[in-house]
């Protein structure tokens, strides 16, 4: 059995694609947009089923048939094909950015005169409404039954035409092959011809193994991104909350956690200076402000610093042995930016911080300001992180990423380029 899951961004050609192949070389399609169009006719009818639970039971009646995913590639939807036995093959679409802008221009050209059809299907102007408002309305029984019946057929054949041409714009994200080892084989595209997708053996004869794919893959990267607090040290709140306990008037009070959350985020995302954070900080605690405590709490800040981890040291010169950069991006309290144990291995200007950017991970749009301070593309760069969810996000976006550990980031990094 095969699965091929064609790999590219919004508009690179994924949905016409797969058609075509499903009618030329017998490929059964599971397709994201469809599951979604499903789900919502559903909710129609009281039933509550979200889309990638019509997905896996897609996948599961088509067990045993060579299928190809019309979706863009994302952590963790390989693992259930894995599991089912089947070889997967991954097609790299090779559209550039600006045949994928042209090819949106047209979608949602398509897009406004399907939805004027609908409006003068139900009488209700739909474009002036946010897509929100008109996903509700149109998942509403009541809705549709307000609609002639001699044309509920018409605008549900024409509303489905819309869900099937996907986003309404080109996000960051560019799947990356080398992000995703449950992949068996890599071909590109552009080797091959509609006929050889009747037979997948021709596509694999094509191709590289995931390994061998890694190992190409890996002489282009020339960053690697490093987060800091449980990457190049241990890190501890401890001594400020010893502090605040001191200081409190009453040791019993209840903190709300969420709160503080709150206060460390936006201090981190530079929506807040130093003074106002410790004030923040000293309210919410129930203890009357001092200025004098800025200094205090400063020092029960860089007290949480432990020790540079030797794992973490030693990679990042192997690295920069082999000639890559080696930058940090940290969701960083500023009153300990440069400090930490690595200023002689990482330099300034390869330095980059949430409270400099305005965001924090796992936001896209902190990964795309690295990016584009560094002037390469996310296929460059290598991430590490100890946070799971900000290193699903940097897949996402098309990084290479590694969840850090002590005992095994060496040979993570050896997978890539080799012993380390």
């Amino acid at each position: 059995m095969y699965a091929i899951i064609l790999i590219g961004g919004i508009c690179s050609g994924k949905t016409s694609l797969a058609n075509k192949l499903s009618l030329s070389a017998g490929l059964h399609i599971v397709s994201k947009d469809q599951c979604i169009y499903e789900s919502d006719m559903l909710q129609r009818q009281g039933i509550k089923k979200a889309w990638d639970t019509i997905r896996a039971e897609r996948i599961s009646e088509l067990e045993g048939k060579n299928l190809i995913f019309d979706e863009t590639l994302r952590v963790g939807k390989l693992d259930e094909i894995k599991r089912m036995g089947y070889t997967i093959i991954g097609v790299q679409l090779s559209t550039d950015l600006a045949e994928r802008n042209r090819r949106l221009v047209l979608r949602n050209k398509t897009r406004k005169e399907l939805m004027c059809q609908l409006s003068e299907i139900s009488g209700i102007d739909l474009e002036a409404m946010s897509q929100k408002k008109r996903r509700d309305l149109w998942r509403s029984g009541d809705f549709i039954n307000s609609i002639p019946k001699n044309k509920q057929s018409l605008f549900d054949e024409t509303l489905k035409q819309i869900y099937m041409l996907g986003s309404l714009f080109i996000k960051d994200e560019n799947p990356n092959p080398a992000c995703f080892p449950q992949l068996d084989y890599i071909v590109d595209f552009d080797s091959l011809d509609i006929e050889d997708f009747k037979n997948p053996n021709v596509i694999i004869s094509k191709g590289d193994t995931y390994h061998s794919y890694l190992k190409s893959w890996s002489k282009k990267v020339k960053y690697c991104i490093w987060d800091v607090g449980g990457v190049f040290y241990d890190y501890s709140l401890q001594p400020l909350n010893d502090w605040l306990v001191e200081h409190k008037n009453n040791p019993a009070n209840i903190v709300d956690s969420l709160s503080q959350k709150s206060i460390f985020n936006d201090y981190m995302s530079g929506k807040m200076n130093f003074r106002d954070f410790c004030c923040s900080l000293c309210k919410l605690h129930g203890i009357p402000y001092s200025t004098e405590y800025d200094s205090e709490i400063e020092k029960c800040l860089h007290k949480g610093i432990g020790d540079m981890f030797t794992e973490t040291e030693s990679a990042i010169l192997k690295l920069k042995k082999r000639g890559l950069i080696n930058c940090v991006l940290s969701n960083a309290l500023p009153a300990l930016a440069d400090d930490g144990n690595y200023p002689d291995l990482i330099e300034p200007e390869h330095r980059f911080y949430s409270f400099e950017i305005k965001s924090l991970k796992p936001n896209n749009d902190i990964y795309v300001a690295t990016r584009d301070n560094l002037k390469t593309s996310f296929n460059e760069l290598i991430f590490i992180d100890d946070k799971e969810r900000n290193v699903i996000a940097a897949k996402d976006l098309g990084i290479y990423s590694i969840t850090f550990d002590r005992n095994t980031i060496l040979a993570e990094l050896s997978k890539v380029f080799g012993n380390l």
